[in-house]
């Protein structure tokens, strides 16, 4: 996670968040429930006819650091390539999340719980092996 350190690059005309009505289960086409799902924008490399960079956000809330910093490998290729970036924060982490688990969790369909029960053993993995190998 890349936090801003300068407030004031945040707030420019380019640079900036909103939200958009996200569909809960984008497999079921008879799906009706909604959730607003939050996304970070720089458009002051690109244009209205792209590219468009989009980045996924991960396992922890996302914040306006990875459309801002000019360092980040991203944002590099973004000025060379003339592209608009956007980052989608995740929608079970930070701001975007479906609700608690004992709400949102179990009104999950069951592919949705299965994606978040790999990912949570991934972690799990993942931190065992990061333990045993210091």
């Amino acid at each position: 996670m890349l936090p801003v350190t300068d407030e004031s690059i945040a707030n420019s005309e380019a640079l900036g968040t909103d939200w958009f009505t996200q569909t809960f289960d984008h497999f079921n086409p008879e799906e009706e429930r909604t959730f607003e799902q939050q996304r970070f924008y720089n458009y002051k490399y690109g244009s209205s006819d792209g590219p468009n960079f989009l980045m996924f956000g991960g396992a922890y809330p996302e914040n306006m650091g990875w459309v801002v910093r000019e360092n980040v490998t991203w944002m590099i290729y973004a000025e060379a390539t003339g592209a608009n970036v956007f980052c989608l924060a995740h929608r079970y982490y930070g701001q975007s999340k479906l609700g608690t688990k004992t709400a949102a969790f179990f009104a999950l369909p069951e592919r949705e719980k299965s994606a978040l029960a790999i990912e949570a053993r991934l972690a799990k993995m993942k931190s065992c092996i990061s333990r045993n190998s210091k």
